[in-house]
């Protein structure tokens, strides 16, 4: 490295300005000039500075084919012992202590670190008793070999960056991060998670003060069977949406819900392909009064192959499978405290009760709203859910066209379906990540569930009682 300051400021005025191609029989020289200066060791950090102004490449020969330099090593001219050298000033003392220029290059890496002095006993301690250790003082001070098959198995993992390791008083440093003997790394990780704070920045933080191979498979092993952190820790974040298999036909798969509103229950029933809502008053939220309310729709529209609701009552009661079992079709539950699942009519719920609110104040016939929502065409696909449904439009307040009301043959929505589906899923897993698969026998925490949580319900009104009943 010393060859190559002495060569470029030497030779400045033809090297300076210019890509200039350095070739060297030194291979580690090679690689170590495409690392950032805070991974060269410090002895060689000043002379990487000086050449800071050149634009160099540094490239590997073998000694065998630099004629050149051989030639000049062998065969170069007497130098008087008289003749002072211009080249003193490229071996300095960098000990900031004394600024006396000395034949030897002096460097404290302690003091580059801010370690205590009982710490740093330990670690040279732990250094001298550990043989892998010790098998890597020795190649660090002899040389490393060209090959990493032939360097000793215990420091292989150090060969790839080993242009970074020095030692100095029995400790060894891979830049200026102190290498952490084996007996001494579990005492480190717990100093490092002492104030918990997550596995990310124990890293960041590891990376920057200490270094051992898979350190940070040890962290994250570590961390992560950690009481404390685990019992505190943010929830889950959201998975991938998992959308729901489109039907082949409307009124195919339907689902349920009921709802509050001004101090009134009601049953909301949506259908999968069409978006169609039916909703209805109830006069009690019990079984009978539900499923009475389900014939009237199903009497309507047919009865579907699958309904979905949540797991409350009256959907869990044992009257209501056995209406399901009498109707002949499947009743499917979404999962427990995670209503996004059945979100088709959570999502139908939002619209009524906006639809009826505004109505509300602007003292206007809520069916008339209803109306005119099942005639509205449907983003992204063009048609209204009543006609999905109908195969026509319904007639509203406003001029609509024969042709309209007209029932018209099929026309394929499916493939709208599908592309409207991959783009709310493009959209939606922009935050969204894959849990990892749990294994048998692992701990798993859960959430504990407030069931006195309720939902916030509107203020009391007794506009609609005689509207919808």
């Amino acid at each position: 490295m010393l060859g190559i300051v002495f060569g470029l400021e030497r030779f400045e005025m033809y090297t300076y300005g210019r890509k200039i191609y350095v070739e060297t029989v030194h291979k580690p020289r090679a690689s170590i000039m495409l690392k950032s200066l805070l991974s060269a060791p410090k002895r060689l950090q000043r002379m990487l500075l000086r050449i800071q102004m050149f634009d160099l490449k540094v490239n590997y020969k073998k000694g065998s084919q630099m004629y050149v330099a051989d030639t000049l090593s062998r065969a170069y001219l007497p130098q008087s012992k008289s003749k002072e050298s211009n080249d003193s000033s490229d071996i300095f003392n960098v000990d900031h202590r004394s600024s006396t220029e000395l034949e030897t290059e002096t460097i404290l890496m302690k003091d580059y670190v801010n370690v205590s002095d009982k710490t740093l006993s330990q670690i040279q301690t732990a250094t001298r008793s550990d043989v892998n250790m010790q098998n890597l003082k020795r190649i660090i001070l002899q040389g490393w070999p060209e090959n990493k098959l032939n360097s000793p198995v215990a420091v292989r993992d150090y060969f790839t960056f080993r242009e970074e390791l020095s030692e100095q008083d029995d400790v060894i440093f891979k830049g200026e991060r102190i290498l952490i003997p084996n007996n001494l790394r579990p005492e480190t990780m717990e100093r490092i998670h002492a104030s918990h704070i997550g596995i990310q920045g124990c890293i960041r933080r590891a990376r920057e003060l200490v270094y051992w191979p898979n350190m940070v498979k040890d962290l994250t092993d570590y961390i992560s069977k950690c009481e404390i952190c685990n019992s505190a820790q943010q929830e889950q974040g959201r998975e991938p949406l998992m959308s729901h298999a489109i039907p082949s036909r409307p009124w195919e798969k339907i689902a349920c819900d009921l709802f509050e509103f001004e101090n009134h229950d009601y049953l909301l029933t949506v259908d999968y392909v069409s978006d169609y809502f039916e909703v209805v008053r109830l006069q009690g939220k019990d079984s009978k009064e539900v499923i009475g309310k389900l014939k009237y729709q199903l009497a309507r529209h047919g009865i579907p192959d699958q309904l979905m609701s949540d797991n409350r009552p009256p959907f869990n009661s044992e009257s209501f499978a056995v209406f399901a079992e009498n109707y002949k079709f499947e009743h499917v539950t979404s999962s427990p405290r995670h209503p996004q699942s059945n979100g088709k009519v959570e999502n139908a719920v939002k619209t009524v009760k906006r639809l009826l609110t505004k109505s509300k104040l602007a003292k206007t016939d809520p069916f008339l709203s209803l109306l005119d929502w099942r005639n509205v065409p449907t983003e992204g696909i063009g048609t209204s859910p009543v006609q999905m449904l109908y195969g026509r439009r319904t007639k509203t307040l406003l001029p609509t066209s024969p042709k309209l009301l007209k029932s018209r043959k099929g026309e394929n929505e499916k493939l709208k379906l599908l592309k409207r589906k991959v783009k709310q899923a493009k959209y939606y897993n922009r935050s969204a990540h894959p849990l990892r698969m749990l294994k048998t026998g692992e701990t798993v925490r859960v959430q504990p569930y407030n069931i006195n949580s309720g939902k916030k319900h509107l203020s009391r009104n007794n506009w609609e009682r005689d509207h919808m009943k």
